[in-house]
């Protein structure tokens, strides 16, 4: 199981939904979506400029940011790749 310490509180992970390995090029833009679990993105290489409800979060290599449920979150490719995971709990 892993745990992951948040200020609010921990949160349990008993199980992944879904893993996803994604190489996108430079401008791309993913419009959102808000949806009922968990989302973990790690950039592996690159950078995007992700987007939650009203926060801008710079992410590049070597970091992650993880999503509420409920959350409308998007994104924007800022390099010439990216390379990322999400991971859905």
């Amino acid at each position: 199981m892993l745990v992951v310490k948040i200020p609010e509180s921990n949160i349990n992970v008993e199980r992944f939904y879904t893993f996803h390995h994604n190489i996108k090029h430079n401008l791309y833009t993913f419009h959102g979506d808000r949806h009922t679990f968990w989302e973990m993105h790690i950039v592996l290489n690159g950078s995007k400029i992700l987007t939650c409800e009203d926060k801008i979060i710079n992410l590049s290599k070597g970091q992650m940011y993880l999503i509420p449920p409920h959350e409308f979150h998007r994104y924007t490719v800022t390099d010439v790749e990216l390379e990322y995971i999400v991971l859905t709990f």
